[in-house]
């Protein structure tokens, strides 16, 4: 069967004269032209109008570490504790089982804050007239000649707060020096603790012994 000619048109051709198959592919090239010329428009618009990109950045919360404080002196329980951060003296004491009846609580400060490490002693009342030892003491804290002197080696926390100048704080001092140290070689030794200096070295010179 011989191919149709492509029309040419021209004054006497009639739509009529038109093959169906070229109307059809005419019809399909004008719709994909159409397609293409509306799909680029887009692709240049959007480029001309997309935003610039936004950095989101998540910042991640720093959890604290819990810490840890001992507590000694006048409570049920001395002991290194941990607690939550943000604790305060109150809730050390409250750890360590609360205060002894003897406990000085006027002189611990519960609404202060702690820190990693700290060291909390909870001190007794002085008392005027007799020591922790059965030592009969002056008003100025002076010991009977015939008492015997003080082992600064084997002495405990009260019998050392009963000296005059000592204290529940410098006794614990006294102990904690003692343990570090393998016990004293001479009552000198007492200028090596924290808290004491010659005045109260030579206040409790004739009240202590080394042994």
């Amino acid at each position: 069967m011989p191919s149709s000619p492509l029309p040419h048109g021209g004054p006497d051709t009639r739509v009529s004269d038109i093959p169906n198959w070229w109307r059809i592919t005419s019809v399909v090239l004008a719709g994909l032209g159409i397609c293409a010329v509306v799909a680029g428009a887009g692709y240049w618009a959007g480029r001309r109008t997309r935003p610039a990109a936004i950095e989101i950045r998540v910042s991640t919360p720093t959890i604290a570490a819990p810490m840890a404080a001992y507590i000694g002196g006048a409570v049920t329980s001395p002991g290194v504790y941990t607690l939550p951060p943000g604790a305060r003296v109150n809730d050390l004491v409250e750890a360590a089982g609360g205060f002894l009846l003897e406990a000085d609580a006027s002189a611990v400060n519960l609404a202060a804050k702690l820190s990693d490490g700290q060291r909390v002693i909870v001190p007794t009342p002085r008392r005027a007239e007799t020591g922790a030892t059965g030592r009969s003491l002056d008003l100025d804290g002076g010991s009977d000649r015939n008492a015997r002197p003080l082992n600064l080696n084997t002495a405990n926390l009260a019998d050392l707060a009963s000296l005059p100048r000592i204290g529940p704080v410098t006794a614990a001092a006294i102990v904690e020096w003692r343990e570090l140290n393998g016990g004293f070689r001479s009552v000198d030794d007492l200028l090596n603790v924290r808290g004491i200096g010659q005045i109260t070295l030579d206040a409790v010179r004739s009240l202590v012994t080394v042994e």
